[in-house]
């Protein structure tokens, strides 16, 4: 994506934020009965959509500018509560800024659905579901360290220690953009029974695969996650699963009614026995992704919102969650950091910190984003509902 004015020594107003007229989104539908009975429906759809930036960010970046909204550092301040008395200076300048052609987030969508009644109240589906998704969008810090020229601050060309920020005249840049892509994919089925001898249910599975390379823009929106992207003049470093990508997702919901209110003749048995049924939802999940960070700048990089990754050692898993760990010294102390033979994927040790390792200073770690998978979930929720006739 197109950088902001790096070597503007003020901020720059306007244009006006773009507002797009243009965003044309049709909407296809189809419903066939391949059988003519009644009984079997092939259903299609594919559309367009579009999702509306945040307004309040949008102003929020817009009016944002040091010359209206200035820190100031106070040194030595034994005059508390006036401290200002000590004497202050301004801190260094920053400023945000939005692309001048900001884009509408889209999403292509489409889906393939069969579904069969397999009697007068169970019926069954199962679908392809699918989506592409561009111009997300991101919100980095822009103003990092000035790339070496030859490979635009990739890990083949290291920022060397102290380099000068792109635009001098600023200490931060955040750079409201929309260069983001996605995509998803899914397999669905389901099974539906219809209220019917006092028992209705739903069950649902599915399977699928959501990547994208950004899910945030400031941070704190997923997960805490870091905000990427690690590598402004490389973005496909940060296309990973995404944040919000569940590879299986299994529901079951339902309820009951107790059979007993037939037989039930006087007002008092109705009135205490009656109207009892029993409700349930069900839910299992597999966990969701996370991305592993360096913990500091390594990369020298000066992105103050550290989006740096380590690199993954040779012969681990990038997610190393599974069976139990090799073992490894602290790099700091020398001690043992993780005895061999600890067990991973429990409580105290979720996943093996000795298959990462920072990269040399001044570089990229290769470590992809997202590759660490959280636990799954498992819920029950089960309720017992009185149901009561007031005269």
């Amino acid at each position: 994506a197109d950088l902001p004015c790096l070597t503007c020594a003020t901020s720059v107003v306007g244009p006006a934020y773009p507002t797009k007229k243009k965003n044309f989104a049709p909407r296809l539908g189809l419903a066939w009965d391949p059988t003519g009975s009644g009984k079997t429906s092939v259903r299609a759809g594919f559309g367009m959509f579009y999702n509306l930036p945040i307004m309040g960010r949008i102003w929020d970046t817009s009016t944002f500018d040091y010359r209206f909204a200035t820190s100031y550092t106070v040194n030595n301040p034994p005059n508390f509560p006036n401290a200002l008395l000590s004497g202050y200076s301004p801190g260094t300048q920053a400023t945000r800024d939005l692309q001048s052609d900001l884009e509408t987030a889209t999403s292509i969508h489409w889906n393939l659905e069969i579904a069969r009644q397999i009697s007068s109240s169970m019926s069954v589906q199962i679908g392809y579901v699918g989506s592409h998704n561009y111009h997300l969008e991101q919100a980095p810090q822009a103003n990092r360290a000035l790339p070496t020229a030859t490979a635009n601050g990739s890990a083949s060309a290291p920022f060397p220690a102290n380099a000068p920020l792109i635009d001098p005249n600023f200490g931060q840049i955040q750079w409201s953009s929309t260069p983001g892509w996605g995509h998803y994919n899914a397999l669905q089925a389901g099974f539906q029974k219809r209220l019917s001898a006092g028992l209705q249910m739903q069950v649902g599975y599915t399977w699928s695969k959501n990547q994208s390379s950004v899910d945030q823009q400031f941070g704190g929106e997923v997960q805490g996650q870091l905000v990427g992207p690690m590598d402004l003049y490389n973005l496909a470093r940060d296309y990973s699963l995404s944040t919000f990508d569940q590879r299986h997702v299994f529901d079951i919901s339902g309820k009951y009614k107790m059979p007993w209110d037939n037989r039930l003749t006087s007002g008092v048995a109705k009135a205490v026995l009656g109207g009892w049924e029993i409700n349930t939802v069900w839910r299992a999940t597999s966990g969701l992704p996370a991305v592993i960070g360096a913990g500091f700048n390594v990369s020298r990089s000066r992105d103050a919102l550290s989006s740096d990754r380590p690199n993954l050692n040779p012969g681990f898993s990038n997610n190393p969650t599974s069976g139990v760990s090799a073992g490894c010294l602290d790099p700091v102390t020398g001690k043992v950091a993780v005895a061999p033979g600890t067990q991973l994927g429990t409580p105290t040790l979720y996943f093996d910190p000795c298959a990462f390792s920072l990269p040399t200073a001044g570089v990229y770690g290769h470590l992809g984003r997202n590759t660490l998978i959280g636990p799954g979930v498992f819920n029950a929720d089960l309720g017992l509902v009185k149901n009561t006739k007031l005269r």
